[in-house]
């Protein structure tokens, strides 16, 4: 289920700042990604936004979870499964 993946790599990568980049450009331009999805649900129009990228020094995750135009957290999702 995707909201299961969603909550995993958010709590895989939330700490990623702390985490060394790869070795060289291509390999950190392999290791970003990004994901946005918007989901229906009971509760509401839930709309998450999820990126990773890597500098030369630093690894960045960024994550934004909105409900109906609302800026939540992670527990949003949480609630859901």
């Amino acid at each position: 289920m995707i909201i299961s993946k969603i909550i995993a790599d958010h709590e895989k990568f939330s700490k990623a700042y702390f985490w060394r980049p790869s070795g060289n450009a291509a390999a950190r331009r392999r290791a970003a990604w990004s994901r946005t999805v918007d989901l229906n649900t009971p509760l509401g129009l839930i709309e998450i936004s999820q990126s990773y990228h890597e500098s030369c020094r630093y690894c960045y995750y960024s994550s934004s979870f909105f409900l109906d135009g609302e800026k939540k957290d992670i527990r949003l999702l949480k609630k859901l499964i």
